[in-house]
């Protein structure tokens, strides 16, 4: 019976992995699926990549209310010299009242100003992973125990 419970957990893991999307975020060209990192996260399902090309315009505030995969890289060929994926403020939630959880998340590669999570109290975003960011401001948080924080520069 253990047995039967473990693959069967293992089966619909699986299962939610493969129907995990990759989307386009593009700031300034059409040729991505969005222009908007907020629309796109918003549109997202839980579990999807959102790839973000370099920009020299910040993509600016974004709240995260879902597992998303976040990945800052330079996608389209326009100018995008010297561009960072900059994000001006980062809002990570978890509120039971409205269903939201951007536990399990992973950021990386991005210029962040600012990064805080909202949380009812004692219930915590967990297990989110932070790397190879710049990260312009201390990020306030109320528990990162359980986060993955590696590779980031501090300004």
């Amino acid at each position: 019976m253990k047995n039967l419970i473990t693959t069967l957990m293992l089966f619909f893991g699986i299962c939610a992995s493969i129907n995990a999307q990759a989307i386009y975020v593009c700031n300034q060209s059409n040729s991505a699926d969005y222009n908007s990192l907020q629309d796109a996260i918003n549109q997202a399902s839980d579990g999807d990549s959102i790839y973000v090309n370099m920009s020299h315009e910040s993509y600016g505030e974004i709240s995260i209310t879902k597992k998303v995969i976040l990945i800052a890289k330079k996608i389209f060929t326009h100018d995008s010299n010297h561009a960072s994926a900059k994000i001006d403020k980062i809002i990570l939630e978890k509120i039971t009242d409205d269903n939201s959880d951007a536990s399990h998340s992973v950021i990386q590669g991005f210029e962040i100003n600012y990064l805080m999570t909202i949380a009812d109290p004692g219930n915590y975003v967990q297990n989110v992973t932070l790397t190879s960011n710049q990260l312009n401001y201390r990020p306030k948080t109320h528990s990162t125990e359980t986060w993955k924080i590696s590779n980031n520069r501090k300004d």
